[in-house]
């Protein structure tokens, strides 16, 4: 938990890091939390479109296509 505060609020503070330096399974264990979270709230329900897949969020009414985008995976 700390080191995703950490690695978030590194970001936030715009230090120079961006989501992109951060290790992809981080980004992406970090974006289903998210998900998780905002699922559980009233709200739209949305459909992100990831370049590792996409993630239902359900919500009320019909979903809101959200495409997140990021730069491709660093070789190594």
């Amino acid at each position: 938990m700390r080191a995703r505060e950490v690695c978030v609020h590194a970001v936030d503070l715009d230090g120079g890091v961006t989501f992109a330096d951060l290790p992809e399974p981080f980004c992406a264990a970090l974006l289903d939390d998210v998900a998780r979270w905002r699922g559980a709230r009233p709200g739209p329900a949305l459909v992100l479109v990831t370049p590792d897949g996409v993630r239902e969020i359900p919500g009320e009414g019909e979903p809101s296509r959200v495409e997140l985008r990021s730069p491709p995976p660093r070789p190594g």
